[in-house]
């Protein structure tokens, strides 16, 4: 529960025009390798489902209209 939360403290504070922490999570197949599985193992425990999901919640997040990487 603590990673997940680590997580998403990273994710909160990653830069919004690079977005280094969710190209590096991406990279590693979070979502697939872990997250999701941690939904379909644990999905009679509240806190990690919950926790699991905003992490999803803050991958899904659309860029900054003036990110660089829209304009790449």
């Amino acid at each position: 529960l603590e990673c997940l939360k680590d997580l998403q403290r990273f994710l909160r504070r990653d830069d919004p025009f690079s977005r280094p922490v969710f190209h590096r999570l991406g990279q590693w197949d979070l979502v697939s390798t872990d997250i999701v599985p941690l939904i379909v193992q644990y999905q009679e425990d509240r806190d990690i489902v919950y926790n699991a999901v905003k992490i999803l919640t803050f991958l899904t997040m659309p860029l900054d209209s003036t990110s660089d990487l829209l304009h790449a």
